[in-house]
């Protein structure tokens, strides 16, 4: 939901998500139909962005599918940082590599 919002925006707003998307259940947001993404769209608790609440539901099912497939997120995330945090304190602009947006 952040893209394109600043994250203060988004914290404000924690709540709101938190009982629109029920509880964060994906079991229960992958169920979401038309009409509950249409009532969502009404929530001023949300940011009320169709593209946002309907990559919600498909995250929701995304997310049960890996695990249908017997694949746990953590194993799915992981390897997109190399297995380990990234600790990306830079101090100015001038520290960040070439490039380094595309590894």
């Amino acid at each position: 939901a952040q893209a394109g919002l600043s994250w203060s925006t988004i914290l404000r707003k924690r709540e709101g998500y938190r009982s629109a998307f029920a509880g964060f259940d994906a079991e229960r947001v992958a169920r979401f139909d038309r009409r509950k993404v249409e009532r969502l769209l009404a929530d001023p608790g949300i940011i009320r962005n169709r593209q946002k609440v309907e990559a919600a539901v498909r995250n929701g099912r995304a997310y049960l599918a890996l695990r249908a497939a017997g694949t746990s997120f953590a194993d799915f995330v992981w390897p997109f940082v190399g297995g380990a945090p990234k600790q990306n304190h830079r101090r100015s602009l001038r520290e960040i590599p070439a490039g380094w947006l595309y590894r």
